[in-house]
């Protein structure tokens, strides 16, 4: 058992040394809190992770160059209750059973400089930043609906991609270098997008704002109807976008409460003209202000989630509610789809760092 420990440690040694030797930057991915501890002798053994560093000053050059990001996502399924009228197709409102799947990423850049590199990466360290966290969400659904009296039914089904930028102006982050055990973190470290509960990191308030980009593609079919049938939907918007966490303990566990909102300000969307058809529009060119122009005034729209996160060894169990409130009025057209999603995941957040001596 030790001689085989020996010959492990020596080409891990020897591995090191030839990756120093070409100059090539190492790039490391790992779970945040958990077990690193190869990559972590790796960079030990070429002296990337000192296991302590003197408290350098900002303009200290001993910190060594490194960038990384912190990256969390989470995967949800879940059921609700979906309310739908289109005027296009039926007066009548539709209502039923939605299925929809989300998975959001919380992509964070973290320091210019870091004090160490221990088993869960690079820390933040001297000059002081305020660096956009990227949010990226894809999401689809499904729902079956049926009108007042049971005699027709609708299916609707859409995809959405949003793309957000926000900064944060509550929560603090780690603003100087300090002294770092091994496997210990930079006094006050408190990265916006956490979820995990095994980081030593304080609880409080964090609060982010920014803007975010909506791309829609989707349709509805009304199983009743004999012309004009289907309905299709195709929208972008662009509008601001909040969030709001709190991390706090329940006995030694965390959990990180957290609520998102996005309101939709400006964009364009597909729609036909009240009395139209497909067919008018696609096989003969009749265009009639398809191509619409949507504000707030016209298409009034809210998304918003509300989770809470509860720390299971290397990931998070979520659980939340998901609102999304669609509605415009154009081209003599009325639509809604208003949708109550109960929702139910897993979180997984790591770090990837890049290291250049």
């Amino acid at each position: 058992m030790r001689k085989t420990l020996l010959i492990l440690l020596l080409t891990i040694g020897l591995y090191c040394r030839g990756a120093g030797d070409h100059n090539d930057s190492i790039v490391g991915e790992f779970p945040i809190g958990g077990r690193a501890k190869l990559a972590l002798h790796c960079l030990t053994l070429e002296g990337y992770a000192p296991t302590t560093l003197a408290t350098p000053t900002s303009n200290d050059s001993t910190c060594e160059p490194v960038r990384g990001k912190i990256v969390t996502n989470a995967q949800m399924i879940g059921v609700g209750s979906t309310n739908i009228l289109d005027t296009y197709l039926s007066p009548e409102k539709y209502r039923g059973t939605e299925i929809r799947y989300i998975s959001h990423t919380v992509r964070e850049r973290v320091g210019a400089r870091a004090t160490t590199v221990d088993a869960v990466g690079a820390y933040p360290c001297g000059r002081p930043h305020n660096r956009p966290t990227t949010i990226l969400i894809h999401q689809g659904y499904l729902s079956f609906s049926d009108n007042r009296a049971g005699e027709g039914g609708a299916i609707a089904g859409m995809y959405s991609f949003s793309y957000a930028l926000r900064w944060q102006i509550i929560g603090g982050r780690a603003q100087r270098c300090g002294t770092c055990p091994l496997g210990g973190r930079p006094q006050g470290y408190a990265p916006t997008g956490a979820t995990s509960g095994d980081e030593p990191r304080p609880d409080g308030l964090t609060l982010t704002i920014g803007a975010q980009a909506d791309a829609n593609l989707g349709f509805l079919y009304n199983t009743r109807n004999g012309n004009n049938p289907a309905q299709a939907r195709a929208s972008i918007n662009i509008g601001p976008s909040a969030a709001a966490g709190y991390r706090l303990h329940i006995g030694r566990r965390a959990v990180n409460i957290g609520y998102e909102l996005s309101v939709p300000l400006l964009g364009v969307m597909f729609s036909p003209n009240y009395g139209q058809s497909y067919y008018e529009i696609f096989n003969e060119g009749n265009y009639d202000r398809n191509i619409v122009p949507t504000t707030i005034g016209c298409a009034p729209s809210l998304r918003q989630m509300f989770t809470v996160d509860l720390h299971l060894k290397s990931s998070s169990l979520r659980i939340g509610y998901y609102g999304d409130i669609e509605q415009y009025k154009v081209n003599n057209l009325k639509y809604h789809n208003y949708s109550h999603i109960f929702m139910i995941g897993y979180v997984r957040r790591f770090m990837s760092i890049k290291l250049k001596p």
